[in-house]
């Protein structure tokens, strides 16, 4: 989902989408979809076997290198380490 398909289905301007979207939320949009889909990825490391790679897949991430990145940038660890430290506590 990009902010333009957002700003095109609620037909707004995509600029004006973002600088309200930043206004009421706190964070800019990318950032908003990004901090969503790194809590996604914790509900599916934490109960499922999926691998790495499979959970990227599933939120739209061609690629498990951005993922990871991704991920690390909200965690500060990246989502092995994470799955491993998790495992770990249980």
């Amino acid at each position: 989902m990009s902010l333009s398909e957002v700003a095109d289905f609620v037909s707004l301007n995509p600029d004006y989408l973002s600088r309200l979207f930043k206004k009421e939320v706190g964070i800019n949009f990318k950032d908003y979809i990004q901090k969503i889909k790194v809590d996604l990825a914790i509900n599916y490391l934490e109960n499922t076997n999926l691998k790495i790679s499979e959970i990227a897949f599933k939120l739209d991430y061609c690629n498990i290198e951005n993922f990871s990145k991704i991920f690390k940038k909200y965690q500060n660890v990246t989502p092995a380490k994470f799955k491993k430290t998790w495992k770990l506590l249980i």
